[in-house]
């Protein structure tokens, strides 16, 4: 009855997901049904977007990206189309059940390469208006769902983004540099007593925004910092062995 009223297939290849529950044990949750998503009052569905094939390409991030201007990126994921639909899908497509499964993903990058120290997190901020919009912000979420895991502060009034800014996903790096350049601004004091600041996005494209947000936080000089994402898109050329802080 659930494959009737709602059918379900890969969100890369548009493979029928429903032929394949009943096989072999499944390559993640993301395939499984374990992620629910919920309905009315206490009624919920498997949550189910890669087929065995695709899901089997999901691959853990295995290095740094090369630090810019002294702040280290962390992904949880290596690029590729499967990991950008999902996030496609979490951002844009409303689904932000994809925030547990994605978030226990983060949580395991930082708990594999910075070492056990007090760490600040700092979701990046959306505009009221695309908030409104939304109804999320994928960024607090994530956030959320790492510091949960690994027992550490989540401050989300530190930053605000004063500037609407459109959509940035088809434009060069010039240009999205531009457009978010004054951005954001920090509302109060960073608390001192946390050692390492982390700057939590779900992807990073080339690191426009989050090098506006850092800037507004005008941190760069005085508290380390750490740029925390699902995906950091141009990371092939960027990438080099993992190092521990």
């Amino acid at each position: 009855m659930l494959a009737v009223l709602f059918p379900e297939s890969c969100c890369v290849c548009d493979a029928d997901l429903a032929s394949q529950t009943s096989r072999a044990r499944p390559a993640s949750r993301l395939e499984s049904g374990k992620l629910r998503r919920p309905l009315v009052g206490a009624l919920q569905v498997p949550l189910r977007l890669l087929c065995r094939a695709c899901a089997s390409r999901l691959r853990p991030a295995i290095g740094c990206a090369a630090p810019r201007g002294g702040v280290l990126h962390l992904s949880a994921f290596q690029p590729g189309p499967e990991i950008f639909e999902i996030l496609h899908r979490f951002k844009y497509g409303g689904v932000p059940e994809l925030a547990p499964w994605l978030g226990a993903w983060m949580a395991r990058r930082v708990r594999r390469t910075l070492r056990p120290r007090p760490l600040l997190l700092v979701p990046v901020p959306l505009h009221a208006e695309r908030l409104r919009e939304r109804g999320f912000n994928q960024s607090r979420l994530l956030a959320e769902e790492v510091g949960r895991r690994i027992g550490c502060a989540v401050v989300e009034d530190l930053l605000v983004r004063r500037v609407a800014t459109p959509p940035l996903a088809q434009l060069e790096h010039a240009e999205r540099r531009a457009r978010v350049q004054g951005a954001f601004a920090r509302k109060r004091a960073i608390p001192r007593r946390h050692a390492l600041l982390v700057l939590v996005d779900d992807v990073v494209t080339t690191g426009a925004t989050s090098a506006a947000a850092l800037a507004a936080l005008d941190v760069a000089d005085s508290l380390p910092c750490v740029v925390l994402s699902v995906c950091h898109a141009s990371m092939e050329s960027h990438y080099r062995p993992t190092r521990v802080l």
